[in-house]
């Protein structure tokens, strides 16, 4: 018996789809950029851990206002525990956004994004040699 696809799956492979539709679009754009970004992400459970977080996007303008940006973000990984007990948490997200400029003057610019994220959170429990994963 076939498993049913995740919310991750259908978001990723609807993100995907809309790629395809719009690449012809991409041709004729001018402006398409590569974003890479660093930063913090932070874990409140027990405690407050701060964890390096990576992104990495790519955009395209479809017209001189609107444009598509796909990206996605590592939150890091955070690692809690003792020598009998460790648990692991990762987190991730996968997105897709429509973005606007709206000129102002002619050096000043409105600026907005609005999308949806595909969000994947991966919890792992290790105790004296038994793995057990969510």
């Amino acid at each position: 018996m076939a498993s049913k696809p995740s919310v991750v799956d259908i978001t990723l492979y609807t993100a995907l789809g809309a790629v395809v539709l719009v690449m012809p679009f991409v041709a004729k754009a001018e402006g398409s950029y590569l974003k890479f970004g660093l930063g913090q992400s932070e874990y409140k459970a027990t405690g407050s851990v701060n964890e390096t977080t990576a992104s990495l996007a790519y955009g395209f303008a479809i017209d001189k206002n609107f444009g598509v940006e796909l990206g996605y973000i590592n939150f890091g990984k955070n690692k809690e525990g003792d020598a009998s007990f460790t648990s692991t948490l990762q987190r991730q997200a996968f997105y897709i956004a429509g973005v606007g400029s709206l000129p102002v003057t002619d050096t000043f610019s409105l600026f907005a994004k609005l999308g949806v994220a595909a969000n994947k959170q991966e919890k792992k429990f290790d105790s004296i040699g038994i793995s057990e994963s969510e």
